[in-house]
């Protein structure tokens, strides 16, 4: 895909935030999402280690089937519907986004798999 010119400036003058977050972190903490032949795709938290009184399992969230163990707790970080991430304000990813400004870019980075093979991370993409 080729990238249009006016957009690489436009880039070249922002400040740019990259986070991981799902199944694609280096501890392998849940499955990558999955990612439709109409281009949609399902983004799947890694594990809660620490719930709380309103941590959502994976089936509250009606991820049942793209996780092994539907009743443990989900860590649904960033969650898209309310547009909310947290972080450690210690953490380094934390520190870099809260210097972002009005028109700088936040992006999440998570690897997604085919609707044929969701075990099998292959595809990585930003939203």
């Amino acid at each position: 895909m080729k990238i249009p010119i006016n957009i690489l400036n436009e880039l070249s003058e922002k400040e740019i935030v990259i986070i991981n977050i799902g199944g694609n972190t280096s501890k392998n903490e849940a499955p990558p999402g999955s990612l439709f032949n109409d281009g949609t795709f399902r983004f799947v938290p890694i594990k809660e280690g620490y719930p709380g009184k309103r941590t959502p399992t994976y089936e509250e969230l009606g991820l049942s089937e793209w996780v092994d163990t539907p009743k443990d707790f989900a860590h649904n970080d960033p969650e898209f519907e309310t547009m909310t991430f947290g972080d450690w304000k210690n953490k380094s990813r934390a520190a870099n986004a809260g210097k972002l400004n009005e028109g700088d870019f936040l992006f999440f980075l998570a690897a997604l798999s085919s609707e044929e093979d969701r075990k099998k991370e292959n595809q990585v993409v930003y939203f």
